[in-house]
């Protein structure tokens, strides 16, 4: 069912939601000030409804479409808070653009996407992603098995919280764990898929203090490399709980341990330092 919508108000700053139906709707929505959405589907049934502020943006979920079923809320080119803690356990995509802002994931398998700006991505509840821009952002997955993409190395923080939690670099990014100690709660770290490959230096105690659990799995393929400094000592090959073949390294003085994906390992990928 595709619906028409009307929308009046007095407000000035621009919020767009896409609602997933047949055919599809948007809907540009000014949220500085109170404003009336009136929606029309095709039978010709009417609703209307008075918003406040972003934070009511849960009432489009009961007007629109059914609920649970996935928004895109986008923000502008100022400084925007993008809030869908109230939408309950839908699937968000909250994506921020310019400006320094802040978005909020619900309980379900969200996608946030802070994009110029220094963000704040703040995962909630359920399997989310986390994608970072191009600006000193911090990045929050909440609980659930999240995923968090960084195309540099200048953000503010990382911090996957509870769950098993997935550091996925892109674009070819040398990282030494050793220079950054604002990476906590990441239980695995996906070198990418780039052609350029990465590169990850660590020591034992940058294992403790990345993963909750005093394990580090790193996955990638031939063309990265992976560093393990001070004395690790090559051990088992193992498989892991995707059934993928690892190598474990760990160190004689430390409960650390590193896997290491064999594709990795095979292309010569890991340099012991003594």
């Amino acid at each position: 069912m595709l619906a028409t919508v009307r929308l009046q108000s007095d407000g000035i700053n621009l919020l767009t939601v896409l609602q997933t139906l047949n055919g599809g709707l948007t809907l540009d929505v000014s949220v500085l000030g109170t404003f009336t959405i009136t929606a029309t589907d095709s039978y010709n049934s009417t609703d209307s409804d008075i918003i406040a502020s972003l934070a009511d943006a849960a009432v489009l979920e009961g007007l629109i479409g059914q609920s649970g079923s996935p928004d895109i809320i986008q923000g502008t080119s100022g400084n925007d808070v993008l809030d869908s803690s109230l939408l309950g356990f839908s699937s968000e995509r909250l994506y921020g653009f310019d400006g320094d802002d802040v978005l909020n994931g619900n309980d379900g398998n969200d996608l946030l996407r802070g994009g110029t700006g220094n963000d704040t991505l703040n995962g909630g509840a359920g399997n989310d992603l986390l994608i970072d821009g191009n600006g000193y952002d911090t990045m929050n997955g909440g609980s659930g098995n999240d995923t968090i993409m960084i195309s540099g190395t200048g953000f503010e923080s990382v911090n996957g919280g509870l769950g098993i939690d997935t550091l996925t670099l892109l674009g070819g990014i040398n990282l030494d764990l050793s220079l950054h100690n604002n990476i906590t709660g990441i239980e695995h770290i996906n070198l990418g898929n780039e052609a350029e490959g990465s590169t990850l230096t660590l020591t034992a105690q940058d294992v403790l203090d990345i993963s909750d659990t005093d394990i580090l799995a790193i996955y990638g393929d031939a063309a990265d490399k992976v560093t393990l400094e001070t004395g690790a000592i090559k051990g088992a090959v193992i498989t892991d709980a995707n059934n993928v073949t690892m190598t474990e390294y760990t160190w004689s003085d430390s409960s650390a341990k590193v896997w290491v994906e064999n594709e990795i390992v095979a292309a010569g990928g890991v340099n012991i330092i003594i």
